[in-house]
């Protein structure tokens, strides 16, 4: 369960640091280029979060065969990668939202799964 608590602060914090960015940017003519606004940081974070979540879904996954936390990660992911690729002309304000909160979901959905089932993990 760890790995889901893990998982879905990590999506929160993606979310929060995305809806921020267009704030942070405001202010970046006086603060200059920083390690947290550069297209390194986003998409290093991006990794990170896409492969921590590849690998308990995965894992969840083989034990559980329950699909849906993986069709939601994979569908927020998607969404994220889709704005940062700038693939799609809709707003990013909303892919961010929308990719952010699917990708949270799917860590909420295995992690009330996880806590039902009656063996350990």
């Amino acid at each position: 369960m760890k790995s889901d608590a893990v998982g879905l602060l990590l999506s929160v914090l993606c979310g929060i640091h995305c809806l921020a960015l267009p704030v942070a940017m405001s202010v970046m003519p006086v603060l200059g280029d920083s390690v947290l606004m550069s297209h390194t940081t986003e998409h290093v974070i991006l990794a990170v979060g896409f492969l921590f979540g590849a690998y308990v879904f995965i894992r969840d996954y083989q034990h559980h065969k329950l699909r849906l936390p993986v069709l939601l990660f994979l569908s927020g992911m998607g969404i994220v990668i889709m704005r940062e690729l700038g693939i799609t002309d809709l707003p990013a304000m909303l892919l961010t939202i929308l990719g952010s909160g699917l990708s949270i979901a799917a860590f909420v959905v295995n992690y009330k799964h996880r806590k039902a089932c009656s063996h350990n993990h």
